[in-house]
């Protein structure tokens, strides 16, 4: 196991920083944000193996408590559990959220 020193739980998943390449390969993930230009977060999620399958922004005042608003989170949540074959979502099993303050 991992020590507190090498282990990185928000930024990478909950890989070992030196394992992060390898661990991400070959994922398929959805992007949340509210940013428009997320072109920096996609070539980096790319660096790492990670595929953006789609890119979902929402506009306007962030939700204090979910950053996209329950309602959202809850839609995405639901498409995904659905699993429907040859949904563009088919086989993402990650999802990002990009949010810097």
């Amino acid at each position: 196991m991992a020590t507190g020193a090498d282990f990185l739980l928000s930024g990478s998943a909950g890989v070992q920083l030196q394992e992060g390449h390898r661990a991400h390969e070959g994922r398929r993930a959805i992007l949340l944000t509210r940013k428009t230009d997320v072109g920096e977060f996609i070539s980096l999620a790319s660096t790492m193996g990670i595929e953006i399958i789609e890119v979902i922004h929402q506009p306007g005042s962030p939700d204090p408590r979910h950053v996209l608003g329950s309602g959202r989170l809850e839609a995405i949540r639901d498409e995904l559990k659905a699993k429907v074959e040859g949904h563009p979502w088919s086989g993402v099993d990650l999802v990002m959220v990009h949010h810097n303050a």
